[in-house]
């Protein structure tokens, strides 16, 4: 179809090649410098916001310390508490004494801590989820009515909440166990006095350590899924504290007794090697107690006590040992957690008369007060 303006063109004067061609290239000059221009629009607008995207600053995280234990309420009763950056959260009112025993923080920001809180006559298991309770059930068919129960530790793995623990049974046994979601798993005989210290979930695998108990001495036991490992022989009293995964090695943390004296240890199995059993280090040159354990890598850091001092004692892939002391006060102490968090190791440490510091690395971190009149059970650090 011709154009309306060909057809005067055409009335009115004989055809001019050289005017149409004019006119078409001054058509398309047009059409193409709108088009520059409505790229060079829209790059301007991706500038601008690319420019607005860089001069709106990230909040920066702030690294938090999560610390769990009891306070007191003006009742004089024992409040179930937990800490941030030095902030006291109560997670129960006083009316019953309460304590919690562990504490960890969820990738979302869900705090979970375990713990007890007493009725009018036992202390009831429970764990908390942002200051929900919920009661760990003991339904054992060798417990006739409430009986005494204790957390000892929790790990959170996904939408999983572990809670380890000792039931106490009607024949005054207690019963080593842990609940996943608030369903019981007990791990040893009725007929035995056992007792659990940690947890850990890792590779979907549950590991619980603790020991039987024959009277006088402790034998250290480490349960995979359910299934008993020795740690000791029994023929000495021993204690782990802790457990930590390091590639195909186990490690736990603890104290035996030598010659009559307790000592740092830590044990290491490598689960690649078949047939492999446990190998105790000495930690301590005098007699202490090995209380909590962490990697950072390829890297193992034991907190605990040695003598009058607190510490931690690093140990590397080849078994080398370095120590780094905390405080030196000449009085009861101790150092019964560490984590660690990025690329530094946070410990809690506790000296008779003076409170609780907590530390990073080897410096305190005065920004967090120094508590005297409350007990810390447990660490957990993050960022938020």
């Amino acid at each position: 179809m011709k154009s309306p303006l060909t057809n005067r063109l055409r009335k009115q004067t004989p055809i001019n090649k050289t005017a149409i061609t004019y006119m078409t290239a001054n058509k398309l000059n047009f059409t193409y410098m709108k088009k520059i221009t409505t790229i060079l629009a829209i790059f301007l607008v991706v500038l601008s916001c690319s420019k607005n995207d860089e001069a709106t600053p990230i909040p920066a995280k702030t690294t938090t310390i999560y610390a769990a234990g009891s306070g007191f309420a003006t009742s004089g009763k024992q409040v179930a508490k937990y800490w941030e950056n030095g902030v006291a959260k109560d997670i129960t009112n006083g009316v019953f004494n309460a304590s919690l025993s562990s504490i960890a923080v969820a990738s979302n920001g869900d705090v979970y801590a375990s713990g007890i809180e007493w009725n009018a006559t036992v202390p009831i298991p429970k764990y908390w989820k942002n200051g929900v309770p919920t009661i760990l059930p003991t339904t054992h068919p060798d417990i006739s009515s409430q009986t005494t129960s204790r957390t000892t530790d929790i790990a959170i793995s996904g939408n999983d909440v572990y809670v380890s623990g000792n039931v106490k049974l009607d024949n005054d046994n207690y019963l080593a166990t842990y609940w996943k979601n608030g369903v019981e798993n007990y791990l040893s005989s009725p007929n035995d006095d056992s007792y659990t210290t940690a947890i850990a979930i890792v590779n979907n695998k549950v590991y619980v350590t603790g020991y039987e108990f024959n009277g006088i001495i402790r034998k250290s036991l480490l349960w995979i899924d359910g299934v008993v490992n020795d740690v000791t022989t029994g023929t000495s009293d021993s204690y782990i504290s802790g457990i930590v995964l390091v590639g195909t090695k186990i490690y736990l943390s603890g104290n035996e007794t030598i010659a009559g004296e307790r000592f740092a240890v830590y044990w290491v199995k490598d689960t690649a090697v078949a047939g492999s059993s446990f190998v105790a280090y000495n930690l301590s040159g005098d007699k202490g107690i090995a209380q909590a354990i962490t990697a950072l890598g390829t890297d193992v850091y034991i907190s605990g006590t040695e003598s009058i001092s607190t510490k931690y004692w690093k140990i590397d892939a080849s078994g080398n040992k370095t120590v780094t002391i905390l405080t030196n006060s000449g009085g009861d102490c101790d150092a019964n957690n560490i984590f660690a968090y990025e690329n530094d190791i946070y410990t809690k440490t506790f000296e008779n008369g003076i409170g609780t510091k907590y530390w990073k690395n080897n410096t305190q971190i005065t920004s967090i007060p120094t508590l005297t009149d409350n007990r810390i059970n447990g660490i957990f650090v993050t960022s938020k």
